[in-house]
């Protein structure tokens, strides 16, 4: 054997020494794998026992469907009130509409100088927390048109079983 040959043989592919070396390199990856797969594990399991945050969820599901609700109920209601409105508005004598429509531009008018004069007088922090209130209403406007409805309906259900009773 010459010097190469001799320094082949103790550290070429396939020796033991090699072997080994593969070996704990193998295991290492399955270790930090292993590390891994048990990171997820322990996060999959402390999701699943935050009841809080999964209550959470469910609420904000929960409200989410009800605005998606009331909002088609109100696009309905505005829906069968313009049908009304058109059926009545037909019925009604083109003077009578001539003098509605003139007496609604003068309320127009009167409503929009009123708010101004009003708006003027109004101090800064009661102007800020109107503000804030029509902001909320116009935000849960559905709601609270939904709301007003089933409250109507209730009380007019109650006022025709005590007509009937009566």
């Amino acid at each position: 054997m010459t010097g190469d040959a001799a320094a082949d043989s103790g550290r070429g592919e396939g020796t033991p020494l090699d072997d080994r070396a593969a070996g704990i390199e193998e295991l290492r990856q399955r270790i930090e794998a292993t590390r891994e797969e048990l990171g997820q594990t322990v996060h999959a399991l402390a999701t699943k026992t935050d009841v809080k945050a999964r209550a959470q969820h469910k609420v904000v599901a929960a409200a989410h469907e009800v605005h998606e609700k009331a909002t088609e109920a109100t696009a309905d209601l505005q829906e069968a009130a313009a049908g009304i409105w058109h059926r009545v508005e037909e019925r009604i004598p083109e003077p009578v509409r001539d003098v509605a429509g003139t007496a609604k531009s003068q309320v127009a008018d009167t409503t929009a100088a009123v708010a101004g004069k009003v708006q003027k007088k109004t101090p800064p922090a009661v102007r800020d927390k109107a503000q804030t209130v029509a902001d909320t209403v116009r935000r849960y406007f559905p709601e609270i048109v939904l709301a007003s409805t089933l409250g109507m309906l209730v009380l007019s259900i109650r006022l025709i079983r005590r007509a009937v009773s009566s």
